[in-house]
């Protein structure tokens, strides 16, 4: 019973405090034409923005991520590790592990490749 009357209590505030907000008529008071034109136009830099749209992909799962969400694996790092990069495996591939390159990958592939637990369908 507590509870329940704990529930009511707490729909009743929030039921007075939005008609109180109403009966101001705070709803209707315009937006300044300066914001409405900020705010278009910090979602336009953002949506455009190629450091944080999904566009690149991590060489290791092969999922797309922002440029800002990928780190960069140094070549040596890739080769002494125990992935297996034998002919036909897909980190033989050398478009996506060129030699001498930085390798971009995922935060979560790269833990895992610390630990040589990197499984092929990561």
């Amino acid at each position: 019973m507590e509870d329940l009357a704990s529930v009511l209590r707490h729909l009743d505030e929030e039921f007075a405090e939005k008609q109180r907000l109403s009966e101001g008529q705070l709803w209707c008071t315009p937006i300044p034409d300066e914001r409405k034109v900020s705010t278009v136009r910090s979602f336009y830099t953002a949506f455009h923005d190629n450091g944080t749209l999904p566009i690149c992909t991590c060489a290791i799962c092969y999922q797309k991520y922002a440029r800002a969400e990928l780190e960069e694996l140094d070549w040596n790092h890739w080769v002494r590790s125990t992935v297996d990069k034998r002919e036909g495996s897909p980190f033989a591939c050398r478009l996506c592990f060129s030699l001498g390159e930085k390798i971009l990958g995922c935060s979560d592939c790269l833990k895992h490749l610390d630990r040589d637990v990197l499984l092929l369908a990561a």
